[in-house]
């Protein structure tokens, strides 16, 4: 049963979408995009992939969350320092920064229902290992988002390539009808379209190009001895947009190990 501060003098929900935002952003998820459903599961149909419907059979909304810059990151390392743990750029299985995000938004969507047993709202994280695994960017697409770039990744207009995807809200209750029962976010633009993509050139692998990523000779240069790319990526750094909001330091590590530690365990598995 709602609570009576959730609802309007009319007797209907108030924007849950908008209580959403405010609970996400004052944790430093500072993107939260509703996804156009009809949109994302004629994709996957053509894909051959999970639509968002067989995710859930109730669904009335789906919602990207994602964060932008470090705010997330800081309040996860102060998180880390209060509770006594070392360096939270540490590698620990399972990932500390998982865990938090987990926690996080767990949290933020029982509060937003009021609904602590998630019987009304379900979450999926792009880094789950069990079915369903949703392709996250082109969620992102079907919320208003670029396609990727020629770093492979998704150019946001504010914060460059300087964000990530965290989850995805999947909500019995339909949108405000504003935004009507399954709409999406207005297109928020591609920069890379005007670009003169300096991070083509910067690039010492020869892995980012105009007409895309290429993933094995980025990671063959980042698993060489001594490599600079194992823990920093020049042509990311050469990105023009979203430069003040830039991983500091400690995140850009954290972030880098993972992924080499991510690189080298599928290059085993392959071996």
């Amino acid at each position: 049963m709602p609570r009576p501060d959730l609802l309007a003098a009319a007797g209907e929900p108030l924007d849950w979408l908008a209580r959403l935002r405010e609970r996400c952003r004052a944790q430093g998820l500072n993107l939260v995009l509703p996804v156009d459903v009809a949109r994302f599961d004629a994709g996957a149909l053509r894909r051959g992939g999970v639509t968002l419907v067989e995710c859930w059979a109730t669904l009335g909304a789906a919602v990207v969350i994602a964060d932008g810059g470090p705010g997330f990151f800081e309040a996860f390392a102060r998180a880390s320092a209060a509770s006594g743990e070392r360096d939270p750029s540490a590698r620990t299985a399972p990932d500390p920064l998982d865990g938090f995000t987990v926690a996080r938004v767990r949290q933020i969507a029982s509060e937003v229902f009021d609904d602590p047993a998630g019987t009304s709202w379900r979450v999926l994280f792009p880094f789950a290992q069990e079915p369903p695994v949703l392709p996250f960017q082109e969620l992102g697409m079907a919320a208003g988002l670029p396609a990727p770039g020629p770093l492979g990744l998704q150019i946001h207009p504010t914060f460059g390539p300087w964000w990530a995807y965290r989850a995805l809200l999947l909500s019995a209750q339909p949108l405000p009808e504003a935004l009507g029962r399954r709409g999406s976010s207005p297109s928020v633009g591609d920069p890379c379209g005007s670009c003169t993509k300096p991070c083509v050139e910067a690039c010492p692998a020869g892995a980012v190009a105009a007409s895309g990523f290429a993933f094995v000779p980025c990671s063959a240069r980042r698993l060489e001895d001594g490599s600079p790319c194992a823990r920093t990526c020049v042509a990311r750094a050469a990105c023009p947009v979203g430069t003040a909001e830039r991983y500091g330091v400690a995140q850009l590590a954290f972030h880098m190990d993972a992924s080499l530690v991510s690189l080298r365990r599928h290059v085993a598995r392959r071996s």
